[in-house]
């Protein structure tokens, strides 16, 4: 049987910022999510948007297994909040965290979403 997760995700890596939550139970597996465009304001907005996406996925930061964040690639600074922001959740709950190709990520969205078939996995 496989184990059942909560998982946390930010990304800042671009000029969006993103906050995801996969809640699983027996039931079901749900995500529930907030993107928005916010060049050069990620600092001010991404923990207030995971304090939002923990509120509607009716979650504690305690309930998270694991804390995923977008390591890239993209900008410089992007990437370290993200990391940063990311490594102080994981830390504060002492839960695991690793790191998510940005790139990847997106290239499996426009696979899955939008059925492109030439999407190659790069590491």
């Amino acid at each position: 049987m496989l184990q059942k997760l909560n998982i946390l995700c930010v990304d800042t890596s671009t000029e969006a910022c993103s906050v995801a939550i996969l809640k699983q139970s027996d039931e079901q597996t749900t995500i529930f999510d907030k993107y928005m465009f916010a060049p050069r304001e990620h600092t001010v907005k991404i923990l207030p948007t995971v304090e939002s996406v923990l509120a509607e996925a009716k979650l504690a930061i305690n309930d998270i297994d694991v804390v995923a964040y977008g390591r890239g690639p993209g900008s410089f600074t992007g990437v370290r909040i993200g990391i940063s922001i990311a490594q102080g959740l994981a830390f504060g709950i002492e839960k695991p965290m690793v790191g998510v190709s940005t790139l990847q990520a997106m290239a499996q969205q426009a696979y899955k979403t939008s059925n492109v078939s030439n999407v190659y996995r790069c590491y």
